[in-house]
């Protein structure tokens, strides 16, 4: 006796009189139809999930990483050198409050676009990082405009 039969003759035993209520397609189906390779992803409700991170996944983090890394290393230079300059200049509000959300929102949104492309493809991984990546420059641009616009001349 084979794997599929011995594992069509468990499912039968399994569910004997339980599948009454079921459609006929779904009453007859097979427990394993085929066996999958490693490699090869799997549809579930239409969706092609991956089995395995690989390499190219690997590459396409770690180039996203370092892109979001030279974001928030300039948003750590302005939450560190732009409070001294702004009370040297006379400024008396610093806007804290954007100036850690610009230093926070490079982690945030490589964090979330890493969780939202699991499962994925290397291309859509790709696309969920590239859009993430856009979303942080909009805000980092936004954040900018918004530090310097909430200090106040004393």
């Amino acid at each position: 006796m084979t794997r599929d039969e011995s594992a069509k003759r468990d499912f039968e035993v399994e569910h004997s009189g339980v599948d009454d209520d079921l459609p006929a397609e779904l009453r007859d189906a097979e427990p394993f139809e085929r066996e999958l390779d490693d490699d090869e992803g799997v549809e579930i409700d239409g969706t092609l999930r991956r089995q395995r991170f690989g390499v190219a996944d690997l590459i396409v983090a770690i180039v996203f990483a370092f892109l979001f890394l030279v974001s928030g290393y300039a948003a750590l230079g302005n939450l560190i050198g732009l409070p001294r300059y702004l009370q040297a200049n006379g400024y008396v509000d610093i806007p804290w409050v954007t100036l850690v959300g610009a230093v926070a929102a490079p982690v945030v949104l490589f964090v979330a676009s890493l969780f939202a492309g699991r499962g994925r493809p290397t291309f859509e991984r790709a696309l969920i990082l590239i859009v993430a990546l856009a979303a942080n420059a909009a805000l980092g641009f936004s954040l900018d405009w918004f530090t310097l616009a909430g200090v106040r001349v004393a």
